[in-house]
């Protein structure tokens, strides 16, 4: 927390970092930060209160990150909750092999129709984006891969990667 203020003063976007825990009424410095970082344990950021966060970020003008994103599933959860940014190690491991998959991840999400159309751009409606997105295609808008404990079903006329 001490910190925030001076990182705004560098102009640099001060990050919170929620995680396990951070749910508690009044807890969240909503005022003191301008991204929050989905951390903590995995089944917490990909959890309900991660996502409850995530969009409640997203209504007061906040950005939203997740970090330690390094699958098509989890970039799906991440897109779902309206991540504006997301960092992992996946292009660490084989870059040439990885970086066409990945860009074929993003492609994957941004030609699903969108039933709300596209989010606005980092900071609000009234932002500048600070940098230009390379695919104009509508943002995805449905939920990703629903977990373990509820059956994949995908939708009609598509098939999902595990039963290709």
């Amino acid at each position: 927390m001490p910190w925030l203020a001076r990182i705004r003063q560098l102009g640099v976007p001060a990050a919170f970092a929620a995680q396990d825990g951070c749910d508690q009424p009044g807890l969240l410095p909503w005022d003191s930060f301008d991204v929050i970082f989905l951390a903590g344990s995995t089944e917490w950021k990909l959890g309900p209160v991660a996502e409850r966060l995530a969009r409640e970020a997203k209504a007061r003008g906040k950005g939203v990150h997740m970090g330690r994103v390094n699958s098509r599933s989890r970039l799906g959860i991440a897109e779902w909750f309206g991540c504006d940014s997301a960092d992992g190690t996946y292009l660490a491991y084989g870059p040439d092999k990885n970086f066409p998959k990945l860009l074929r991840w993003l492609d994957e999400l941004d030609g699903n129709p969108s039933l709300l159309g596209a989010a606005p751009p980092f900071g609000g409606p009234d932002a500048v984006p600070r940098a230009a997105r390379p695919r104009e295609a509508p943002r995805r808008r449905t939920p990703p891969h629903p977990g373990p404990h509820v059956p994949a079903v995908p939708p009609a006329g598509r098939t999902s990667a595990r039963t290709r």
